[in-house]
């Protein structure tokens, strides 16, 4: 059905043809055609063509004077349909101009389109510069292409502005559909748009397909159209059920359509996989529609070769140049990057927000994952020089150069560390399991830190060795970039954010937890000001409402750092407490409350080892610090003792500073808030500083690390006083000179120095001493190998420390992280002490009986060996010194053991096992006898262990015997079978399986949906 005005009487085969697309357009078509009606000149004819409109457009098309043909076409006409249908209908013309119901050209656009047209005749497509239609400034295109994942690329920051900046003429992959104009003929020989695109990528496929064709695409910047993208942007009324679906549909399309038949199929997988992953980053970023989108544009495309067949063998007719030599006319893969990391850097702040973008985003942020480009020197250079990227590199280089003395192999220890597990599967079966190979053995709860541990090394592509080096270095910088990119919402200077930044990461509290190895301590600053930020907009501070979003994002920080450092656990209570008073709403309340809840309940698995041993609450991961003399008021100028650390008069300058802000008078609520943190923290820290604690695991009192506690006041102390001090110069300079200006100028020059005396002295001292990367393992090779037979022998391991002697017995290696956290307590230790002291003063050979009745095959005496240690060992009866590995001294037990063994009438016999990658699991095939046998597993005692006899008659649990007074025993039978040991601890699995659904839970709610909001319209 159409309705007509007459077309001109004669046609014009050089002219102008426009065809006009509309649909449900009466919002937007007064607009187009009075800029239409404005044009000089204006085109030979205007074919208008209505898809089933429902509002007053047809009626607009109607009535318009300059429209020489209305045509109706049914609702569900594709918008190329609809544009061929115009086009056949159209009279004799040397250019088609295509325009949409929402798009306004410029008086002098067309004439612009014509002028360069004239000027190159080698180009058959020219487009426009598109601009906001309600922004008349706001760059949308200047020409578009395609990510290799269909991403449609402008080449634009979002919301860029129109300062003449892409003026002039430059060759592009396609031009938008909106003001598009291509010669007459070129249209004809390609067959114009596909119209198995019917919405979407109709104009990125048409300007593929002519590049493809030897012919030039162009955009010509002095041509305006004002653009609304009325159905991209969710403005018009839906015209398709999904929107997504088609986009997305569409891109693939392109993709496939037009890319090179050589890498076809490759290309295909990868978009298989992309999309795949695609759906399910949408699901968990709670988009199930749009997951789904993904899923029907699989089946749309992916899954229907033979659509893709005829569209490739259509294109063939006319392709006439390589697929290679349009290489610079797709955008360059890093771009995206650039990006993402600026939405990242917004995210961070407290008040602002990133703007949407449009509802149909083909591609991912990061540009499909391509290999990393350049995006040319004078962006590099302007992106080099931001303060951010300046600050993040110089504390970089500050510390490479402390750890010079630590770039040599081997593993990285000493004072608090400990060597990590190889893996990141090793980590998590250390988290998850129900027995852990510690001296005699334990069935304690893995220290939470544990499953921080296995999360930083699953990211490092599973090697748990580079978590320490990687946050010890690295994590000082992170910390003080995102204090700086934290702050900026508070109206800070560069300047003092840029200060607040470089005094963050190289506070006296980093650099001696970096010289003692306390990676938790160091991540747990990392973690400060993402908490913060999160905790702030919970509960709706800087003009917010409460986010339940940030309060799940919260919890999981908060919990995170309770896990790496327990004592925080008190000072943030006390903290979120306090938030919780002072939020308006209920919601608000809500959020606070539940960040005190919500780590508590995360943190489950954990409790019953804190509430056995109260102690561990307050000591953090890792060696314990046995001795302390320093005064606990050291931790007032921010100095938490230990092995190594920095001297307390460090601190002088931030405590002069803060004391400065606490002074200033009409303090902003910024700086009040801050100021509690830091007096909750360093009360707390105080208290921690003044307290000796003896743990179960320790048979000697322990001085707790307030390490973490003062990382808060550090942070909150730096907040403080670069908020207090702004304007502070300004105010001085109105008010008369007195002793304030001098004063000030001593606070000032005090912190303004307090920095760069942190990071010389650290570059001077180095990160080494105590920290030190050494041998894997104190055990030497034959021993370790000899550890992994069916025997499964274990070594003493003999070390002087602090005039008296420490021991610990190894298994297969040397002891490693965690391992201080799930030993056994000591008053189940106490025969071992006892056998470990008859051995050093040379009592007989009953020790050397009882080590071989607990499988130690060998004994270590690690260097510095004390001469009368020597004596008594070489004096033991069924001891033979065998070796002097590394100065060390190893003796051998004479008697043959072993983990397992049969006694029978007196009688013990050594049984070979299994050995299985699981500690708690013991399998092994017993004789026959002629009586009832004890099976004996040197472990300690436990409930949890469960012994199961498999026999011809079938399968029995066995029973426990209490004949030892230490070792787990089973009562056999006098019948051969097959024994498998295990521990069974159901419950354990239960709440570690509930710990991470509720972490998976929260993770969900934390992730952002989202957004479907008009850019335009914010």
């Amino acid at each position: 059905m159409s309705r007509d005005v007459p077309l001109p009487e004669t046609p014009d085969d050089a002219g102008v043809v426009a065809v006009l697309v509309a649909h449900d357009g009466e919002s937007f078509l007064p607009r187009t055609l009075a800029a239409l009606a404005a044009l000089d000149p204006a085109p030979g004819a205007v074919i208008a063509v209505d898809t089933g409109s429902e509002d007053a457009t047809a009626s607009l098309l109607t009535q318009a004077g300059l429209v020489n043909r209305v045509m109706t076409l049914p609702a569900d006409t594709g918008f190329a349909a609809a544009v061929h249908a115009g086009v056949e209908a159209a009279p004799a013309s040397g250019w088609l101009w295509i325009l949409h119901d929402d798009s306004a050209p410029e008086p002098d656009a067309l004439a612009a389109l014509l002028r360069n047209a004239a000027d190159q005749p080698s180009v058959a497509v020219w487009g426009p510069k598109v601009l906001g239609w309600d922004e008349p400034r706001r760059l949308l295109e200047v020409g578009v292409s395609i990510s290799r994942a269909g991403r449609r690329h402008t080449g634009l920051e979002r919301g860029e502005q129109d300062q003449g900046q892409y003026d002039g003429q430059r060759d592009t992959l396609a031009v938008g559909s909106a003001g598009l104009l291509v010669r007459r003929d070129l249209w004809s020989d390609l067959g114009g748009f596909d119209r198995s695109l019917p919405f979407f990528r109709e104009d990125v496929d048409f300007g593929w397909r002519v590049n493809l064709a030897g012919h030039r695409v162009a955009v010509a910047s002095d041509a305006v159209v004002h653009h609304a993208e009325a159905m991209a942007r969710g403005r018009r009324s839906r015209v398709i059920a999904d929107p997504h679906s088609t986009d997305r549909a569409s891109a693939l399309y392109t993709l496939l359509a037009n890319g090179r038949g050589s890498t076809v199929l490759l290309r295909w997988l990868w978009l298989l996989l992309l999309t795949l992953v695609r759906a399910l980053g949408n699901v968990l970023g709670k988009a199930p529609r749009e997951a789904a989108a993904e899923m029907s544009a699989v089946g749309a495309v992916l899954m229907r070769p033979q659509r893709l067949r005829v569209a490739r063998r259509a294109r063939k007719r006319w392709r006439l140049v390589k697929a290679s030599s349009l290489q610079s006319l797709f955008p360059p893969p890093g771009q995206q990057v650039r990006h993402s990391l600026e939405t990242l850097a917004g995210s961070l702040s407290v008040e602002t927000d990133v703007a949407p973008s449009t509802i149909l985003e083909s591609g991912p942020s990061d540009d499909d994952l391509d290999a990393f480009v350049g995006t040319g020197t004078g962006r590099l250079r302007s992106w080099v020089r931001r303060p951010a990227v300046l600050l993040f590199v110089g504390l970089v280089a500050v510390q490479l150069i402390a750890w010079r003395g630590l770039y040599r192999d081997g593993v990285l220890r000493g004072g608090a560390l400990l060597p990590m597990p190889t893996g990141a599967s090793d980590v998590w079966q250390q988290y998850a399991a129900a027995w852990h190979p510690v001296t005699m053995g334990s069935d304690t709860m893995a220290h939470p830190s544990t499953a921080v541990l296995g999360l930083l090394a699953t990211l490092l592509l599973g090697h748990a060795t580079w978590v320490v080096p990687t946050v010890l270095v690295l994590g000082p910088p992170l910390a003080g970039l995102l204090a700086y990119l934290v702050i900026d919402s508070l109206g800070l200077s560069v300047r003092l954010r840029v200060w607040v930044g470089a005094a963050y990461a190289l506070n006296p509290v980093f650099l001696a937890a970096t010289a003692q190895g306390r990676w938790t301590t160091v991540l747990v600053g990392v973690l400060v000001p993402l908490a913060a930020v999160a905790a702030a907009r919970a509960v709706g501070l800087g003009g917010r409402p409460a986010s339940t979003r940030a309060a799940a994002a919260a919890v999981l920080l908060i919990a995170a750092m309770v896990a790496l450092a327990p004592p925080l656990i008190v000072s943030l209570a006390a903290l979120c407490v306090v938030l919780a008073l002072l939020a308006t709403g209920p919601r608000a309340q809500l959020a606070a409350l539940s960040m005190v809840i919500g780590p508590l309940l995360l943190l489950l698995p954990w409790w019953p080892v804190a509430a056995a041993d109260p102690a561990v609450l307050l000591l953090e991961p890792g060696l314990p610090w046995v001795g302390d003399d320093e005064s606990a008021w050291h931790a007032v100028f921010f100095d938490a003792g230990g092995w190594w650390s920095a001297p307390w008069w460090f601190g002088l300058g931030l405590v002069v500073a803060s004391l400065a802000a606490v002074l200033r008078a009409q303090l902003r609520r910024p700086v009040r808030a801050a100021l509690v943190v830091v007096g909750v923290s360093l009360t707390w820290a105080l208290v921690l500083e003044a307290l000796v604690v003896t743990p179960d695991t320790s048979a000697v009192p322990v001085a707790v690390w307030s390490g973490s506690v003062l990382v808060l006041a550090v942070a909150a102390g730096l907040v403080a006083i670069a908020t207090a001090a702004m304007g502070t110069r300004v105010r001085l300079q109105r008010a008369a000179f007195t002793w304030r200006q001098p004063a000030l100028a001593v606070v000032v020059a005090m912190a303004a120095v307090s920095p760069i005396i942190w990071g010389v002295a650290w570059m001077g001292r180095g990160a080494t001493d105590p920290l030190d990367r050494g041998g894997a393992n104190p055990l030497p090779a034959f021993v370790r190998a000899q550890s992994g037979l069916p025997e499964q022998i274990r070594t003493l391991v003999l070390q002087p420390a602090s005039g008296r002697l420490a021991y610990t017995v190894l298994r297969s290696r040397d002891a490693q992280w965690g391992d201080v956290e799930t030993a056994p307590p000591v008053d189940q230790l106490t025969s071992l002490d006892r056998v470990v002291s008859d051995l050093a003063s040379g009592a007989g050979s009953a020790p050397v009986d009882e080590l071989a009745d607990r499988a130690v095959q060998y004994v270590l005496a690690v260097a510095p060996v004390d001469p009368d240690l020597e004596v008594a060992l070489d004096s033991a009866p069924g001891l033979l010194r065998i070796a002097n590995p590394d100065e060390s001294s190893l003796w051998r037990v004479e008697q043959p053991t072993g983990r397992v063994r049969m006694l029978v009438n007196g009688e013990r016999a050594v049984l070979a096992s299994e050995v299985p990658d699981d500690p708690a699991a013991v399998a092994v095939d017993v004789p026959a006898a002629d009586t009832d046998r004890l099976l004996e597993l040197a472990e300690l005692a436990d409930d949890g262990w469960v012994a199961t006899a498999s026999t011809e008659a079938g399968t029995r649990e066995l029973p426990t015997s209490g004949a030892s007074d230490w070792a787990q025993r089973f009562v056999a039978g006098a019948a051969p079978t097959q024994v498998q040991m295990s521990v069974d601890d159901p419950w354990r699995l239960v709440l570690v399986l509930g710990q991470l659904l509720a972490v998976v839970a929260l993770v969900l709610i934390a992730l952002p949906g989202r957004r479907r909001v008009d850019e335009e319209a914010v």
